[in-house]
This record gives structure tokens, C-alpha cells and sequence, in this order.
């Protein structure tokens, strides 16, 4: 089933947002598929709070259970179909329940997510140049304090690094080796119950943001580019640094557009949704 689930056009911009869900009366695995979900943190559902951004929301400690009950409930049909009962003859030597032992290091993760913020380039010499750049890097857990100290054994570079619970940062510059004049400062934070690396005084506000929002099963995947902030800021630098851009390049300039896709699971079945936002260029 497909559709509209929202729809606008002016002069100035056009909305719109579909929905698009595969129907299954198997509850057995869709209630398997909803007891992964995981948590997505409340920006990504915003279009217009960042650059490009991903989330991937998973309940670690029922990927397990959830894929066994689904191996469970596919063994049950006696298939006459050749090829599907081929498939489920080799199915049935494929156990999920050794995921337990890898998913228990990841003990208590809800879900990861990635928003790029800002940037600026420059040149220097002629060459392109990072000059600042605003982004966070979250992991969702149960206790993302425990979950770090059980990481660290094995990343020796993690070895002697220190985090603390009361939210207070620890500079990664001098671990990741960044030259100065990159001008980019990566902090390591613990906020609630989220695991942060971020930069920029952006990054740092959506961090604290983030300390005060709660887990719970809000999706699956989302991901959102605003193509205008992402390409302007690169093919302007091309400009100056007189190089030559390609005229499908060109085209991308201003192009002043969001796009946002999620995939999800509900009572009625696998959902994929869509939403597109255009504004009209600015006439200059």
C-alpha cells in the first residue's frame, strides 16, 4: 500500500511526503521486527536541522531472540514449492542463536547516528582547506559508560583514555593525531545515555540536546541530505581555486532541496517513507 501522507506547492516551496508499506498478517515476525527497533534521536526526524544525517536505531540484546523467533516461524510451513522448500531446508542449518555470543559485547546499544552540522572550506596556497566543521557522532546504550570500559581492551589506543559519567569532555585531538591547522577539536563526552563524539559549537549544543532525551523504540534507519548546504560550500571553494566543474556539478549549486527516507516496522507491516522539500533559488 501507497501514498500521499502529505502534499503542498507554492510559488516559494513544495512539500511532500509518502508512505509506502508491504501489509503482512504474519504477527509472529512483525512483532519479532518491532521488538528490535531501537532509538533515533529526536533531530534526525527534523529535515532541516542538518546537513546530512543517519541513524540506525537497534536493540542490540533482542537481535537475538527476534531473528530466532523468525527462524522459529519459518521452519513451521510445509512448503511445496521446490525452491522455497530448498531455501527453508538450508535455512534450517543456519541457527541465529549464535548471534548471541557477538551481540552480548554490544550489550545494552539502542541505536548510532551520524549528523554533519556545517563546514567551512578555504584555500591556502591555492590548495582546499577544512577550515571548521560541526558534527556529531552519538551511540545509544543502556550504559554507554560500562559499554566503553568493555571496548577499551580491545582498542590499545583507548587504553589510557578516561571518560566521565557527570557529562565533562575528553579532547580527542591528541589521540586522532589531527594537525592544528585543520582547526577541528573532537571532543569524547558521556551525555545521559548517550555516548557523543562531537565538533564545533554546534555539535556541542546538540549534544547537551541530546542529554536530555530518553531512549526508547522510535524506528529503525532514517537518513536526510539538504543538498543546497551540502554541495554550495565545495563548488564555491572550486571557484576560487579556479579549478574547472563539471556542468552536472554546476547544476547542484543552490540547488535548494531536503530529502529525508526512513524505514520502519509497525502492527501493519514493513513501512518506507519519503519526504521531499524544495525552495525556490533566490534570485540574487
Amino acid at each position: 500500500v501507497a501514498g500521499l501522507t502529505a502534499f503542498s506547492s507554492t510559488e516559494k516551496e513544495s512539500h511532500m511526503a509518502a508512505s509506502f508499506v508491504i501489509e503482512s498478517k504474519n504477527q509472529a515476525i512483525l512483532t519479532a521486527l518491532q521488538k528490535m527497533r531501537g532509538y533515533i534521536p529526536t533531530h534526525l526526524a527534523d529535515i532541516n536541522s542538518t546537513i546530512f544525517s543517519m541513524g540506525l536505531g537497534i536493540d542490540v540484546n533482542e537481535v537475538a531472540p527476534s531473528l530466532t523467533a523468525i527462524w522459529d516461524d519459518l521452519q513451521k510451513p510445509q512448503l511445496t514449492c521446490a525452491p522455497l522448500a530448498e531455501l527453508q531446508a538450508e535455512l534450517s542449518q543456519q541457527s541465529p542463536a549464535m548471534l548471541g555470543m557477538f551481540t552480548g559485547m554490544a550489550n545494552g546499544v539502542k541505536g548510532v547516528s551520524l549528523s554533519l552540522l556545517d563546514y567551512k572550506m578555504s584555500t591556502q596556497d591555492q590548495e582546499p582547506k577544512l577550515e571548521s566543521l560541526d558534527a556529531l557522532v552519538s551511540l545509544t546504550a543502556d550504559n554507554p559508560s560500562m559499554l566503553f570500559n568493555m571496548v577499551k581492551p580491545f582498542a590499545p589506543m583507548l587504553a589510557e583514555l578516561q571518560v566521565a559519567d557527570n557529562g565533562e569532555p575528553t579532547d580527542l585531538s591528541p589521540l586522532l593525531m589531527l594537525p592544528p591547522e585543520m582547526n577541528i577539536k573532537p571532543m569524547l563526552a558521556i551525555k545521559g545515555q548517550h555516548l557523543v563524539v562531537y565538533s564545533g559549537d554546534k555539535g556541542l549544543a546538540l549534544a547537551n540536546k541530546l542529554a536530555g532525551e530518553k531512549p526508547s523504540a522510535n524506528g529503525l534507519y532514517s537518513m536526510s541530505a539538504d543538498y543546497g548546504k551540502m554541495f554550495t560550500p565545495v563548488l564555491t571553494l572550486l571557484e576560487l581555486t579556479g579549478e574547472p566543474i563539471p556542468e552536472e556539478l554546476q547544476m547542484l549549486k543552490d540547488y535548494n532541496m531536503r530529502v529525508q527516507m526512513s524505514f520502519d516496522v509497525n502492527k501493519q507491516g514493513i513501512v518506507f517513507g519519503s519526504v521531499m522539500n524544495s525552495k525556490a533559488s533566490e534570485k540574487k
